[in-house]
């Protein structure tokens, strides 16, 4: 995959000063940053589900690689018929915050470092593997607890009297309870 061109991308807040960000349907081509010294940001195929700051999986000559999805692109230096299209997007985490892109952006420039290589590092180590991720959806799910029904006075009275926090869950589970 040839790199895409220019410089760094600006990737600041412009929401804040009333641009609209392109959508992926008027843009086809997305930029890709990648833990590699080779260059700054990799121009893909977008689908319709990719957004900026969207963890990605793309193909990288022979392997596939953890990425984080900077910016639309108008146009990219790599003919289309050469563009590969993004693998697979981490689904169930939010986007990273263009507050945190611009930040990791900033420290790029100041460490003199390409974007991906400084990105990447800074996510937690399970978020940088895509083998991982099938496992971190299951426990990213909401647990719920209930009491069972006449159990709220024997939870209230095994919280120790100076465990405030404890004793404000176990307070509300036995309102919930209650009201149930």
């Amino acid at each position: 995959m040839a790199p895409a061109s220019g410089a760094l991308p600006v990737v600041e807040d412009s929401t804040a000063m009333g641009a609209v960000m392109p959508t992926a349907a008027a843009q086809s081509v997305i930029r890709v940053a990648l833990d590699t010294p080779a260059d700054d940001c990799f121009d893909y195929l977008a689908t319709p589900e990719v957004a900026p700051g969207d963890l990605v999986v793309v193909p990288f000559g022979r392997r596939s690689m953890v990425g984080v999805a900077v910016a639309y692109a108008d146009s990219s230096d790599v003919p289309a018929d050469r563009l590969r299209p993004v693998a697979q997007r981490l689904e169930w985490m939010p986007p990273l915050q263009p507050d945190w892109i611009g930040l990791a952006a900033f420290a790029a420039r100041y460490y003199q470092r390409r974007l991906g290589e400084v990105m990447l590092p800074a996510l937690p180590p399970a978020l940088r593997e895509a083998e991982g991720w099938p496992g971190l959806a299951q426990r990213a799910r909401t647990d719920e607890y209930r009491l069972l029904p006449g159990h709220a006075e024997a939870l209230l009275a095994a919280v120790p009297p100076r465990a405030r926090s404890v004793r404000a869950l176990a307070q509300a589970l036995a309102e919930r309870a209650a009201a149930a």
